[in-house]
């Protein structure tokens, strides 16, 4: 007889907790909201390819590449944030400075990243820097059709050979936070 009463029971809460009145409207405030996360760009500089004169004198070497991803309806209508993570790992014994520049289609810049690199010294050093675009500056980053990155080797010593050992690896990722409404 305790069985079938502990039974009933049991099964008395299992419906009444099952029976709460359901707000379906709720899917009208749905919104879909993926992370992407994208490796963007790696280079291994090795020291040799860092030709000098024999001063030892500034060497600049700059990259770039188009950003029309962030031109396009889609990215338009849809990113919310964004944040890039820029990793460089120096075992050159010289400094370094580097920028990653933004610019609009009118070949302005509206956002930079500027890092300083120290120089080697028996263990590797590893500098990073983090840019993020939030709903008050995305705009800055949708703006943005092409993206130039500028290497500096600055002057110093020891002069820079094809002999010379070392290396300066950079590695870049993005992170994209979307928000589709329906």
């Amino acid at each position: 007889m305790l069985r079938v009463f502990l039974g009933c029971f049991v099964l008395a809460l299992i419906c009444g907790s099952c029976t709460e009145e359901l707000d379906f409207d709720q899917v009208d405030d749905f919104r879909y909201e993926p992370v992407i996360e994208l490796s963007l760009a790696y280079y291994d500089y090795l020291a040799a390819d860092f030709g000098e004169d024999d001063l030892g004198g500034r060497t600049v070497y700059v990259d770039s590449t188009t950003a029309d991803l962030f031109s396009q309806e889609f990215f338009d209508d849809n990113l919310k944030e964004a944040e890039f993570f820029l990793r460089y790992t120096n075992t050159i014994p010289r400094s370094f400075t580097t920028q990653i520049d933004f610019y609009n289609s009118n070949n302005e810049v509206v956002y930079t990243i500027p890092v300083s690199i120290p120089p080697y010294n028996g263990t590797p050093v590893v500098v990073t820097a983090t840019a993020y675009f939030d709903e008050s500056n995305i705009y800055l980053l949708k703006e943005t059709n092409l993206v130039t990155a500028e290497i500096v080797l600055e002057a110093g010593s020891p002069v820079l050979t094809p002999q010379s050992e070392g290396s300066l690896l950079f590695e870049s990722s993005g992170t994209y936070y979307m928000r589709f409404n329906d």
